[in-house]
């Protein structure tokens, strides 16, 4: 039998449950090479037992950084991304080259296990392992080992190596979370209040922008906040342990219950922290939770309800403006945008411009706002809105975007492509020109 028949033999005993790892490659002694890339991942299926603590595993070691993943039998996941401690690429060379690869030999085509139907892929363990080693020798190509295929979750060559692995990375998991710098990118929690339920959120946005919701008894407030306030969050979170409660599930839980809580930490670094309980059961919650949810609920209640909350002085006022440019042609485009966004004394409007890497900001006075908005008016931009135009014919032109929003609920649109409503460019100069205006006077001129 050919090696095209044996694949296909190999495919339909896969299928059938029979056979399952592929081996792309069988690798010499490893000796003490030096690993220069890793990856490996497994995903057991729900009508099948992991042989160990978990349901699916992923671990990349790539340059000089490091991604690990675990996900636990009740779906709760340790994760981290982030630089390599020093001394893991040696530690897991080392690992390595004790390994046996052997006994993954059965072959099997490679597209094996995305081939298995998936009404079927519960009963299997789907897997893939790359390991690339340093070149030996100046002027060797890198070594390498790719193997990839499915199993019941019994191959034990595979399942040894695969908890070498898991044992490997998990001791060394806290250490990395515990000494590489991290900032929250999203916190979400849920309290019971004499309201009812309340759910707080607070994220950071790729714009760096960082924005806060509250919701609950018929109400829902939400605002961009002052930057920094994330990391105030992360500052009263100091002194709870919160870390060590990551996988907390209170016997019984409910989460219809009016006594359900949650508290999930999401950071920078693909770490996170899940937590589910009742306030008001013994033993219902980590210690310190409560209290830790009570301050944090506290401070995002403190800037959204600053200076009443985020609504207008006046209802006429301008709610938000944006406007940019783009194209093929070399430069920096211009792109301002003009939000709300709540600080410590109250809402603010705030005007912020972005031309390449170049971001500047500041906060708008009340007079201001009024003279932009009279700008606006005398401009006549309430004409654009609904303009939308094309030119096809043309390759590498430019596209513009304009919106305005009212607080009264007034609103203009207008876009295109090579195509822009009448006194486009002098009106844009002029609004150029009142902004960088502003911008300047706060110490920011406009970039050349």
């Amino acid at each position: 039998m050919g090696p095209s028949g044996i694949i296909r033999r190999c495919v339909r005993l896969a299928l059938l449950g029979i056979a399952a790892p592929l081996l792309l490659s069988v690798p010499p002694a490893a000796g003490a090479e030096t690993l220069r890339y890793l990856q490996y991942w497994s995903s057991y299926g729900d009508k099948i037992t992991p042989p160990g603590d978990y349901k699916d595993l992923s671990f990349t070691l790539s340059g000089g950084n490091v991604s690990v993943s675990m996900a636990g039998k009740d779906d709760v996941r340790s994760n981290f991304t982030g630089p390599a401690p020093r001394g893991l690429r040696e530690d897991l060379s080392a690992l390595v080259a004790r390994m046996d690869l052997s006994g993954w030999d059965t072959p099997i085509s490679e597209k094996a296990s995305d081939s298995i139907p998936y009404e079927k892929r519960d009963r299997y363990c789907r897997w893939n392992m790359v390991l690339v080693f340093e070149p030996g020798e100046k002027g060797k190509s890198s070594r390498e080992v790719r193997l990839a295929g499915a199993d019941h979750g019994v191959n034990k060559g595979r399942v040894a190596v695969e908890n070498a692995l898991a044992e490997f990375f998990a001791s060394r998991l806290a250490q990395m979370q515990a000494s590489v710098p991290r900032k929250i990118g999203n916190v979400s929690w849920q309290v019971p209040s004499p309201n009812g339920m309340m759910y707080y959120h607070a994220s950071r946005h790729d714009n760096g922008r960082e924005e806060v919701s509250r919701h609950g008894g018929g109400k829902k407030r939400g605002a961009y906040v002052q930057p920094g306030f994330l990391c105030s969050l992360q500052k009263e979170m100091r002194g709870f342990p919160v870390d060590s409660w990551h996988g907390f599930k209170a016997p019984e839980l409910d989460s219809n219950a009016p006594s359900y809580m949650y508290l999930l930490l999401e950071y920078d670094t693909s770490q996170n922290v899940w937590v589910r309980g009742h306030a008001e059961a013994e033993g219902g919650l980590p210690a310190g939770m409560a209290e830790l949810a009570a301050r944090l609920s506290a401070l995002c209640d403190k800037i959204l309800d600053a200076g009443g909350g985020p609504v207008p002085a006046r209802r006429d006022a301008l709610k938000s403006f944006s406007f940019g440019e783009s194209g093929m042609r070399m430069g920096r485009w211009p792109g301002y945008e003009i939000y709300q966004r709540m600080e410590e004394n109250g809402p603010a409007m705030v005007l912020e411009r972005e031309m390449g890497q170049e971001k500047d900001a500041c906060l708008m006075q009340d007079g201001e706002l009024k003279m932009f908005e009279a700008l606006l008016g005398e401009l006549g931009i309430a004409k654009w809105n609904g303009f939308s135009g094309s030119d096809s014919r043309v390759l590498d032109g430019t596209t513009f975007g304009l919106y305005v929003h009212y607080w009264d609920g007034r609103s203009i649109s207008a876009h295109g492509y090579m195509r822009f409503p009448g006194g486009y460019r002098d009106s844009m100069r002029r609004i150029y020109g009142f902004l960088d205006g502003v911008l300047a006077k706060n110490g920011f001129p406009r970039p050349r």
